[in-house]
């Protein structure tokens, strides 16, 4: 007979100690020379203080890895021959199973979808292959936490087959657990849209939520869905069923003027169901994409004035407007020009569109300046909106610095409304660098990419000698 699992220990650290130490591992992995010595040091002495508990979660390890992956390239791989440690993470990933014998079956299968990918038909097989390795036997209904743990492990299986598109095995999977009685929840019920939503078919879309939606009893859960549907609704430019639903969620938002627009029925939402941050989020970031500044905006001063502060993600939005939307001036082309695409490989920009203060002129701005100075994706609105992204400070909920991509995107959007004017760009540079990089400002995970390498050596004339590919 098989001895009983041992029970899963907490963590001995604290909330405090075990932050610090891992904003320091993220900022020697960040470093342009990382050390792999005092990556895998800090490593050992987080693992070490609690033995017999997981440190990390598969996320953070799996970033570890994926940073020393990074390292051991660049130094054309003698960091894994030279110095053993760095196997040390993948033990420690690997020995997940063997800590808790049991419990852990979803970590490992993510383990597995993040190694092989998770939209190949063959990422897809190993993953059944190791579904079969973690439950050879499926938990029977009087193993309550072992069917969730089962359950918990289908429903990834139900995500990725959905991104891949794979409805052949999706509907195995869901027969699967509608043959043991269990009922579709929130996240099986998100699997099931993002598969619908693949087709890019709007009507899709809306039939799948609305017969999803009514298996769905829990407000939390219901809107979470509903936001999903609004998302992939608006990025299709159906807003004749998307802005109906926003006013009733958030009946002080005032009309979005949007051309061409006749509104439709609501999509079903819940008696007193309202907005979140990710509605008003997903909606911006699929207004400023679509060139509509006004109706962008708007939705920024709503969230705020709905108690919900925005954070990197949603000033991300209008900056890849401006990327996107931004008026060129007629002007020479700076030297950093060609350091960035053409602009006409963006839209061009849109005719007549039109605890932040630095934003409060432009909403009390005349609706009729749009038709006297064209599009309001201008270098002067820019400003605005980057000084008052300037004047954000972390908080328990987001602390981390825009990644690579979102800087690129903030570059991008000032080089396009300069026509890439040096002065300008080292400016924002050296501010964003100021402000997100150390932790001294209290964010974390600041790191440059060789594409920002590169234009950090080309904006400031400097040696490219740390430039990867």
């Amino acid at each position: 007979m098989r001895a009983s699992p041992v029970p899963f220990a907490p963590s001995r650290l604290t909330t405090a100690e075990r932050s610090q130490e891992l904003s320091e591992l993220h900022r020697l992995i960040s470093e342009e020379k990382p050390d792999h010595v005092a990556v895998v040091k800090t490593f050992d002495e987080l693992v070490s203080s609690a033995p017999h508990s997981h440190v990390f979660t598969v996320a953070e390890l799996t970033g570890i890895l994926r940073a020393l992956t990074k390292i051991d390239k660049q130094q054309n791989h003698l960091l894994r021959t030279k110095n053993a440690d760095i196997l040390k993470l993948h033990a420690e990933l690997e020995a997940l199973s063997i800590k808790a014998n049991r419990g852990v079956e979803l970590a490992l299968l993510q383990t597995v979808n993040h190694t092989v990918g998770s939209s190949s038909v063959t990422a897809l097989a190993d993953i059944d292959a190791h579904m079969s390795t973690l439950f050879p036997r499926i938990p029977s209904k009087q193993d309550v936490r072992g069917m969730k743990r089962y359950r918990s492990c289908v429903n990834h299986i139900l995500k990725l087959c959905a991104l891949a598109g794979d409805a052949e095995r999706f509907d195995k999977w869901s027969s699967r657990l509608s043959s043991l009685g269990l009922e579709e929840d929130s996240y099986s019920a998100l699997a099931a849209l993002t598969l619908a939503a693949k087709g890019g078919d709007a009507q899709a879309v809306i039939s799948a939520f609305n017969e999803i939606s009514r298996s769905i009893a829990q407000p939390s859960e219901h809107i979470i869905l509903l936001n999903y549907a609004l998302w992939q609704l608006a990025t299709r430019g159906y807003w004749q069923r998307v802005l109906p639903t926003l006013y009733r969620l958030a009946p002080d938002c005032p009309p979005l003027d949007l051309p061409g627009i006749e509104l439709g029925e609501p999509l079903p939402s819940m008696v007193g169901s309202k907005a979140t941050a990710q509605t008003f989020s997903a909606l911006m970031h699929a207004l400023a994409y679509q060139g509509q500044f006004d109706a962008a905006l708007t939705i920024f001063r709503v969230m705020i004035e709905n108690g919900l502060q925005p954070h990197v993600p949603e000033y991300q939005s209008l900056f890849k407007g401006f990327a996107r939307h931004g008026v060129v001036p007629p002007t020479s082309a700076g030297r950093l020009a060609p350091s960035f695409p053409l602009w006409e490989r963006f839209d061009n920009p849109t005719e007549g569109q039109s605890g932040n203060h630095s934003l409060g002129h432009m909403w009390q701005r005349d609706p009729s300046t749009s038709e006297q100075t064209g599009s309001q994706w201008t270098l002067s609105n820019l400003r605005e909106i980057f000084n008052s992204f300037m004047s954000l400070s972390p908080s328990a909920d987001y602390s981390q610095a825009p990644t690579p991509d979102k800087i690129w995107i903030i570059l991008m959007a000032f080089a396009r409304t300069t026509n890439g004017d040096e002065a300008t760009l080292v400016e924002v540079w050296e501010r964003l660098e100021a402000k997100f990089s150390g932790t001294e400002n209290g964010w974390w995970g600041w790191s440059l990419d060789g594409r920002l390498r590169r234009l950090r050596a080309t904006m400031l004339e400097t040696p490219d000698e740390d430039v990867v590919d």
